[in-house]
Order: structure tokens, then sequence, then C-alpha cells
């Protein structure tokens, strides 16, 4: 900030004023937390309190980290700096999810979640990159596809193709080049490092790709394939014949320019495109300008076509192609949708449409019916309308664009037209999130008179709008119909209250009481077990004057069970809680460890957990701290709880004789062990030679004899193992191991070869394994 003007704007007594009232304004509802109450490093990240997380990282105080934390919040720490997002990632990235290496576990859908490839790529960060791979964590050859984005670093690029986790497929390059706009900063760069990195195409391949790019353009793609097409390419498809069908545009009127040039188009006509694809010819750059005056013509006719209601009907009527090949209305849809009209000339322009095409359509209850090439008989039945040729069934499409930008006019319009609430009613249900957002957009009395209609057409339910005005603070909307449809039902008005006061919009709450509705205590405690929201402490506060704090109890044990810790520290340093006993649950798989660290140090509770249920409830970050503290010694016998394989390792040096089935000299780890907890394991130094790991490694695929899908999962897992080994040999004292994986490598990459061919693994203990440093 310049010093200067902050001191000649806070000097002015008048702007000075200004600006105090309008952040008093804003902040009248909210209650600061204080610095040591600050330790949900989520929260920080989510209000981008970086200064604050790194300062707090670096004085090493405890901070409570959530594993729910997203892979792509994480990444949001780059807009500060990469060293604060490896500081971060380094001190909690062993309670990050268990698919945390990208690939090595699967997610809740078994399917192998790569999130944190995919954030890697996207952050656009080679030193992230480099870092990651390091690490250890960026060794899984497992390739994935991603989208080249305009600002794509080459480096990152090539860096990814290099490790082998990007695979370009020449089927689904159209998809890698999909997000490319109209500018491809590097592109000479990121052209060079894709073709280095691909194959030639055979002569079929080179024409089903030309014939593809000039229906489906896609900027640059054709640049990146043109080195690749073989020197006698010859095409198997007609040219001419495919013109009526393509869509000309600046990318694919390059392409016709090449094949022209290359005599593989030589047109017999003398239309206005073959007299500028001959005039460039001849001229060469002279004529780039008409060229280019040419191209915007053509784009500007294509804008030009969905201005208004007759310009789309006149050039749908001149364009049978358009007609017969597409659903009508959602051509309307692709087109009009996305250009720059206001919402009302869209929506003439479709209710023009229907009209025009009117004796084409038929409106049942449940379906409605579309002909592209023949007026529908209106004598006809549903089920004689089902039956004719080249019949099309287009509800569907227009709900799910009415539903979704909560169209009310169209909507309003096809029930008009006879189709039945229902069908809208689960339309609406389908894209609830979006049609809520949308419908909050409605601003005027007009806007809510059609609401109002649609809602006695029982299309929508009043609750909804309800709903929708008091989660996107539309306060006219609300109070308008909050008069008209007061809710009834006890449980839409508790969803009503709850929004306010977790969304912190008093206003609301303000609007339901001047019309009568009070929230009661059980209301409130109800509200107030739902989770931690903004402004609780202070909700809290409210509720325990009110109640002469019968509720403190209650209180202390939500907040202990959700990991509040400035609620909880708020309860034990104000009322008094004479033993832990009745919370001694609650906290033993509490992973807020600056809260246990609270009870256990400064509020002296003794005895106030119990450790097996911290064992069983897997609470690796209390474990911990329980043996950095030195808190407790194990004694009773853990014959009937399940142990998972680093927490064990952790225990081990409290175990007695009764406890002796763990006393073994190697880690218990199974086929139910998560690469999270292998990993783990690896960096606790648990493995004093590697034998152990490598036999559980092996017995992974060993026994394999046909592969399936299963089986290459295993394998993939293994692999994750083994490149995080080889980034970290130091944890390991004997390392004589390798000459013995390397051996049953081979075995590895000759099944995986086997199972896929497509993908090539030859190269992977080149680039994973360095055998001349592990010698």
């Amino acid at each position: 900030m310049n010093i200067h003007i902050y001191r000649e704007v806070f000097h002015n007594i008048y702007l000075y004023k200004k600006i105090y009232d309008l952040v008093y304004e804003i902040q009248q509802h909210d209650n600061s937390l204080r610095y040591d109450d600050i330790v949900d490093v989520k929260w920080m990240i989510e209000n981008k309190h970086f200064g604050l997380l790194r300062e707090k990282i670096k004085a090493n105080q405890l901070l409570y980290y959530c594993s729910g934390i997203s892979f792509k919040l994480l990444f949001s720490l780059l807009d500060d700096s990469v060293e604060l997002f490896i500081s971060v990632f380094e001190r909690y990235r062993h309670y990050l999810a268990d698919c945390y290496t990208g690939g090595g576990n699967k997610n809740k859908n078994n399917k192998r979640d790569i999130s944190l490839l995919q954030e890697i790529w996207k952050s656009n960060n080679i030193q992230v990159a480099k870092y990651f791979h390091q690490r250890g964590y960026l060794i899984h050859k497992l390739p994935f596809y991603v989208t080249l984005q305009d600002d794509t670093c080459p480096e990152v690029l090539e860096f990814f193709l290099n490790n082998g986790n990007i695979f370009l497929c020449h089927k689904l390059l159209s998809i890698f080049f999909s997000d490319v706009k109209k500018k491809l900063y590097h592109h000479d760069e990121i052209i060079r490092i894709l073709q280095k990195h691909s194959t030639s195409l055979s002569m079929h391949q080179a024409s089903a790709r030309l014939r593809t790019l000039l229906l489906h353009p896609k900027p640059f793609l054709f640049d990146y394939y043109l080195p690749l097409f073989p020197k006698d390419l010859e095409l198997s498809f007609d040219i001419e014949a495919l013109l009526p069908k393509i869509k000309l545009n600046q990318y694919n009127l390059e392409i016709l320019f090449w094949l022209y040039e290359k005599k593989f188009y030589c047109p017999s006509s003398s239309s206005k495109l073959n007299q500028f694809l001959k005039k460039r010819s001849l001229n060469g750059g002279d004529s780039m300008v008409e060229w280019n005056n040419y191209i915007n013509q053509l784009e500007n006719q294509q804008q030009f076509r969905f201005l208004n209601s007759t310009n789309f009907i006149n050039s749908i009527k001149k364009d049978q192609h358009l007609l017969n090949s597409k659903n009508l209305f959602q051509l309307w849809y692709l087109d009009c949708f996305q250009n720059t009209q206001t919402k009302t000339t869209k929506n003439q322009i479709f209710i023009d449409t229907w009209n025009e095409f009117s004796d084409h359509i038929r409106v049942f209850p449940d379906y409605i019916y579309f002909s592209p090439t023949k007026p529908i008989p209106m004598d006809l039945d549903q089920e004689d309308v089902e039956s004719l040729r080249d019949i099309k069934e287009i509800s569907s499409h227009l709900l799910d664009i009415f539903c979704y930008f909560a169209n009310i006019e169209l909507i309003s319009f096809i029930g008009d037209a006879g189709f039945d609430a229902q069908g809208i009613v689960d339309a609406i249900d389908i894209f609830s999130n979006e049609f809520m957002q949308n419908l909050s957009c409605y601003k005027t009395k007009q806007d809510f008179k059609l609401i109002d209609k649609l809602i006695q057409a029982e299309f929508i339910y009043p609750f909804y709008v309800l709903d929708s005005c008091t989660k996107y603070k539309n306060l006219p909307m609300f109070q308008f119909f909050l008069k008209k449809y007061p809710p009834t039902d006890p449980g839409e008005l508790f969803l009503l209250f709850k929004r306010g006061v977790m969304d912190n919009c008093p206003d609301i709450l303000n609007i339901l009481k001047t019309q009568g509705f009070l929230m009661t205590r059980d209301v409130k405690i109800k509200i107030f077990k739902k989770g931690p929201f903004k402004n609780r402490l202070q909700f809290a506060k409210e509720i325990l004057i009110d109640n002469s704090l019968n509720d403190k109890d209650t209180f202390l044990e939500v907040a202990i069970a959700q990991n509040d810790y400035p609620l909880s520290k708020y309860l034990l340093s104000n009322f008094d809680y004479p033993s832990m006993a009745p919370f001694k649950t609650k906290l033993s798989i509490c992973y807020n460890i600056p809260l246990v660290d609270y009870i256990l140090k400064y509020k002296n509770y003794q005895d106030s957990f119990c450790l097996s249920t911290v064992i069983q409830s897997n609470n690796l970050p209390f474990i911990e701290y329980i043996v950095k503290n030195n808190l407790t010694s194990i004694q009773d016998p853990l014959d009937n709880i399940l142990i998972r394989a680093p927490i064990l390792f952790l225990i081990k040096p409290f175990l007695d004789d009764s406890n002796h089935k763990f006393l073994l000299d190697s880690p218990i780890i199974d086929k139910k062990s998560t690469l999270q907890e292998i990993i783990y394991l690896i960096d606790q130094k648990a493995f004093k030679s590697i034998d152990y790991l490598l036999d559980f490694i092996y017995s992974q695929f060993g026994s394999i004899q046909i592969v399936e899908k299963d089986d290459l999962e295993n394998l993939f897992f293994s692999l994750s193992i083994i490149g995080y080994i080889e980034k970290n040999l130091d944890q390991f004292e004997n390392q004589t191991w390798f000459n013995q994986l390397n051996e049953k490598l081979q075995s590895i990459y000759t099944i995986i070869d086997l199972a896929n061919p497509e993908i090539k693994y030859e190269n992977i203990a080149a680039q994973g394994l360095d055998n001349q440093r592990l010698k």
C-alpha cells in the first residue's frame, strides 16, 4: 500500500468516519475471534488468513487440521506462496484422506482417486510438481487425462509427460484441447513438446482427425497434428460433400486452405469461400486482410442469426439441415443462450419459434413431441404420435434448461400449453441447487406475481421459494411470500430459523419476528447442535443467559464432539465443570488437539479420556499427542480392539506382557492397510529392514495368473509404494534389497504390459528407480 495515500485518507475526518461507519455496519453482527482462539487450519485457509497461518506454524503452535480439507482448498495456499503450501502439507500430510497420493487407493465409488495429481497439474507450478516428485508423491505411473489451459506452463507439461503422468491418446486430444480458447500463451513451445511425445498418425487416423477437425474445430489442434500426418496422406472422405455440414470459423478455414494448397480440395464451384481460397493462395500475405475480414463476416453472420426471432426462424427455414439434424429447441439453447441477449429477448425468440412451428409440436400431460420433418396431425393420440418417424421427445431437454436457469416465464409457458405439473416438479428437484440460486435473482413485483402463478399451478412449492430467499438473502421476495404463504409446518419453520442463524442473516430473523414467528428454547438448542457456524459462540451465550445455565453440559458435549475450540474454551473458562467424566467418550474421539491440550494441561483434568476408545477410533493425532507427552502406560488387554498399524507402532513402548501378541519386530500390515498408513510407517522408520515390506508388496501380485481389473489396482498400489520407497531410502537401515526388488519388478511390468499394452511401462524402472544411485 502507498503509505502517503493511506495517511491522506485516514487524516481526513470525513473519509475516516465514512470508512469506520461502513466497517461497523458490515461487522455489527459478527463477533471477532481472539488470536489464541484461532486454531483451525481450514478456517484460516478459507478466510485467506495466510499470514496468520504462517505465523502460527512458524511458532510451532498446536493447530487443528481437519481431514476433510479438499485438495482444491489446500492448493489455494499457492495464492500466497509455495513455501507456505509446502510447510502446511509437510506438517499435516499424514492426516489427509487415504487417497492423498493420487491413485494408490480407491475412493468411495471404488475408483482410483487422482485428485492430487490433477490439483498439481492445475497449479501450473513447476516448483510444486518437482516437490511432489522428489518427495515420492508423483511416482504413480497410472496416466490420467487433463485439459490444456490457455496459460499452461511448458515446463510443467514436459515434466508431467517425462514422468509418465499424462498419457497422450489421439482419440482424446480434442478433450485435452477443449479448454483452450483463442490464445495459447506458449503456443510454439507447447506444440513442440506435445509432438515430441507423440507417435505419427496412420493414414486412417490422419484422415479421421482431419474430418473431425473440419466438423468440430479446436484451436491449435491442427498445428499439433500437422507434422504427424504421413507424407503420402490420402483422404477417405469427400470434402465437397462434407462442406454443407461444416460451420465455418477461423480454425477449420485454415484447414481448408491447407487442403486446398496440398491439392486435396479442388473446388468445382465458384462460391465466395472458394474465391477467397484461390485469392489467398495466389497473393499470399497480401490477401490476409481480405481473408480475416471474410472470417469476421462469417462470425458476424452466425451471431446475427440469433439476434431476434425473425432472423432465428428465417435461418432455420433456409437451412433445413439445422432443422433436421438437431432438436430445434436444443439449437435455440446452445446458440441463443450462449450469446448476449437479455433473458426477455431469449424467451421471446423461444416463444415466437414455438408458435411458428406449433403444428410440428404436440403437448401431452407428461411428454412434449416435436417433428422436424412435417406437421403432426391433431387427431393422433399419444401412442400414435410416439410411433411417427423422426419424432423427438423434447420435454426433458426443455425442462433441464428451464429448471436449471429457473426461467419462470418459459416454465409458465409450457404449463399453459398443457404440460403436467409433476414433470416440472421432478425437474426442479433434479436441479434444486441451481434452481434455488437462480430463482433468488428475481427482484420485481412482476416477477413475484409470475412465481406466485407457478405456486398456484402447483409447479413450485411455496416453502421452496422461502428457502431460496433465506439461503440467498433476497429480503423483498422473502417478505412478499412470507405474508402470502406463512409456514404452517414446524419442520419448515425450523429450517428457516436454522438458515437465518447459521448463515448469519439477522434480517431474515427480524422479518420472521415481525410476522410473529419466534424461536423457542428447543428450536435454539436444536440449531446449536447442528454444527459449527459463524457466531455460534455468541448464539450460545444468549441461550445460556436465557436458560440460567441449564444447558452448559449439553453445550460442552456438543462443542467437544464438533471440535469447536473457541466455544469449548469459553465454557470451560466461565462455568464450573467438576469432572470430565461425562465427556470422556466425546473427548477420546476428538481430533482437535489444541482442545485436548487445553483440557489436559491448562484445566488439569485427570483421567479425562479413554485410551481404548482413542485406539479403536483410529485417532492418530491424539495417540501422537499421548506418546509425545508420555501420558499413559497400557496395562489393560487390547485383545478385542482392532488396532491399525500406525497406532500399533506408536503404542508399542507402552504395552506390557498382557498384550504380548502385539510385541512383534515389524508392524502388522495386511491387505487392508492403506497407502497412507504404509507411508506413515516408512516416515516413522518403522521398518528396520525393507525385506518385510518388500515381501508384503510382492504378495500383492506374486500369485496373479490372469490379470483382472482388481489385480491391476493392486499392481498400481504396489508401484506407488515402490515409488515412495525409492525417494525415501534414508528411512531404512538396510538398503541392500534393490537387486531382489529389481528382479521382481520385471514380472510386474510384464503383467502390466500384457494387461494394458496401450500404456508403455518399459521405462518405469529408469524413470522411477535410479539404479546407479541405489547400488
